[in-house]
């Protein structure tokens, strides 16, 4: 089992992503503005506050040894801006001052080589609604690209809360063959690909789009 350093515990993806690597046996610490908002109590989670936009935080983040680091870190704010981007800085710097190589990353459809890809109106949530926020995942994923680190990035499109269905399509690259995307998955979903990549070497160095099937 692995030891995870988390970011992104208190969204609706980290949560998941949390309470499933705490049921699979893997060992979380979290790392969250207001640890109060993490409700679960386990013995193998420790939650340590820490904001993105503090480096200082981040660093005495890794005063653990780590076998992984996770992000499924999200802004809400649709704006001009590099959030994302200027808060990954000092978690990859952390990991390489304390050699963690391993990275996931929660990205988006619609980032980097994704743009532009899918049904109408996946095209028109890029370009109008996300705009802003998908230039600062592109910008985040470059990073991590040129990190030198063992990264994943997992790119949902649509989020959901509605329960795991396990019926998952994830394609590089353009459009799926066959159409079998329906362009929108489950948050629970995208927390069993963070772990079925961690868990899979042949991800490392993999940008992913992810979906739900018909």
């Amino acid at each position: 089992m692995a030891v995870l350093l988390l970011f992104g515990a208190t969204g609706k993806t980290g949560a998941q992503f949390l309470s499933q690597a705490l049921a699979g046996g893997h060992s979380v610490t979290a790392v969250v503005r207001s640890p109060a908002k993490v409700t679960i109590n386990h013995p193998n989670l420790l939650t340590v506050a820490g904001d993105i936009h503090e480096p200082q935080t981040i660093e005495a983040a890794f005063d653990r040894s780590y076998d992984a680091v996770v992000s499924t870190l999200g802004i809400s704010f649709k704006g001009p801006g590099s959030p994302l981007t200027e808060g990954t800085k000092p978690i990859i710097a952390g990991m390489q001052r304390h050699s963690v190589k391993r990275l996931l990353v929660v990205s988006s459809v619609g980032a980097s080589e994704s743009n532009g890809i899918g049904p109408w109106w996946v095209k028109l949530v890029q370009r109008f609604i996300l705009k802003d926020v998908l230039i600062d995942k592109t910008q985040q994923e470059s990073l991590i690209r040129a990190s030198g680190l063992d990264w994943t990035i997992i790119r949902p499109p649509q989020l959901t809360d509605t329960p795991a269905r396990g019926q998952v399509i994830r394609w590089e690259g353009a459009n799926p063959v066959g159409g079998q995307a329906t362009w929108k998955i489950s948050r629970a979903d995208v927390a069993a690909e963070l772990l079925r990549a961690l868990s899979d070497p042949a991800s490392i160095g993999k940008a992913y789009q992810v979906s739900d099937t018909k």
